[in-house]
C-alpha cells in the first residue's frame, strides 16, 4: 500500500536528476526519488506543497547534516535506516498531513480498437505516436507500448511533461478495454478515456477546435483548414484519417 505526506516546496534543500533531499521540522533530511514527489498548490498561500508518496515496502534513510572539519564538504551524523510505517509514525507531526493514498480499481472504459488503429497505423511514420485530450485537470496523453515492451501494444496513459517529470496515470488493455489507474489517477482520466473510446477521431479534432493546437504532435494550428479539421494535414496523413475538402 501506498501512503502520501505533504510538505513545504521550501523545505527541498538539494535536487539531481533522480531524487530530492528534503528537510524536515526536525532539522533531519532525507533523500526521495523524484517520480515519488509532486508539487501542488496549498490553496492562497504562497508556499506551495509537494506530495511524497512512501510504498510499504520502502526504507527511509534519514539524517542530520554538518560540515566536515577543514573543508567545504557535508559529511552526514545520526544517521538512521526506517521502514514506511516507523517513518510516517515518527514524522507525522512535522508534516502539513499525512494520508493513505487512494485504492483505486480496474475501469472498463470501452472498445478502443479505433484509437489503438490511430496510434498503431502513425507507427509507420513516427517512432512515439501519442496523441492528447484536454482535462479540467490538464492535458492528458496515449501513447501505445512498443513491441519490445512487456506490455507491448498497451496504452500507456500520462500527464504531459519530459520522461522524469510526467505523471504517470495507468494503462489500458486494448483487448479488453480495461484501464488498470495508477494511485495518482482522477476520474477526469477515466473519463478521458471513455471520450476516446466512443471516437477517437472527434476527440482529436475537439482538441485542436478548443486549444488552437494538434492533438498529435502539440504544434498550433496556423492553416485555416488545420483549425477547421482540427488538427494538420501530416499529421492526418500520419494517422490515417481525412482532412479538408
Amino acid at each position: 500500500m501506498w501512503h502520501s505526506i505533504s510538505l513545504y516546496a521550501d523545505q527541498i534543500r538539494y535536487e539531481t536528476d533522480r531524487a530530492l533531499l528534503i528537510q524536515l521540522a526536525t532539522d533531519e533530511q532525507f533523500w526521495h526519488p523524484k517520480k515519488c514527489i509532486r508539487h501542488v498548490a496549498y490553496g492562497g498561500s504562497a508556499r506551495d506543497l509537494i506530495t511524497v508518496s512512501i510504498a510499504d515496502t520502502m526504507t527511509i534513510k534519514t539524517h542530520r547534516p554538518a560540515p566536515a572539519p577543514n573543508s567545504n564538504s557535508i559529511i552526514k551524523k545520526d544517521e538512521a535506516e526506517w521502514t514506511a510505517a516507523e517513518f510516517i509514525e515518527r514524522y507525522a507531526d512535522t508534516c502539513v498531513a499525512v494520508n493513505p493514498a487512494k485504492v483505486t480499481e480496474p475501469v472498463k472504459v470501452g472498445n478502443l480498437s479505433e484509437l489503438v488503429a490511430l496510434l498503431f497505423a502513425a507507427t509507420e511514420h513516427l517512432k512515439y505516436p501519442k496523441l492528447r485530450v484536454s482535462t479540467e485537470a490538464g492535458d492528458v496523453v496515449v501513447s501505445r507500448a512498443g513491441d519490445r515492451s512487456k506490455n507491448a501494444g498497451w496504452l500507456y496513459v500520462k500527464s504531459t511533461g519530459g520522461f522524469d517529470e510526467a505523471t504517470y496515470f495507468g494503462k489500458v488493455n486494448p483487448d479488453t478495454g480495461v484501464f488498470l489507474p495508477s494511485r495518482d489517477a482522477t476520474p477526469d482520466v477515466t473519463a478521458a478515456l471513455k471520450r476516446f473510446a466512443d471516437d477517437p477521431a472527434k476527440v482529436a479534432s475537439e482538441y485542436g477546435k478548443l486549444t488552437g493546437n494538434c492533438c498529435f504532435c502539440s504544434r498550433p494550428l496556423s492553416d485555416e483548414r488545420s483549425t477547421e479539421v482540427g488538427y494538420g494535414a501530416t499529421c492526418a496523413k500520419h494517422y490515417a484519417l481525412p482532412w479538408g475538402a
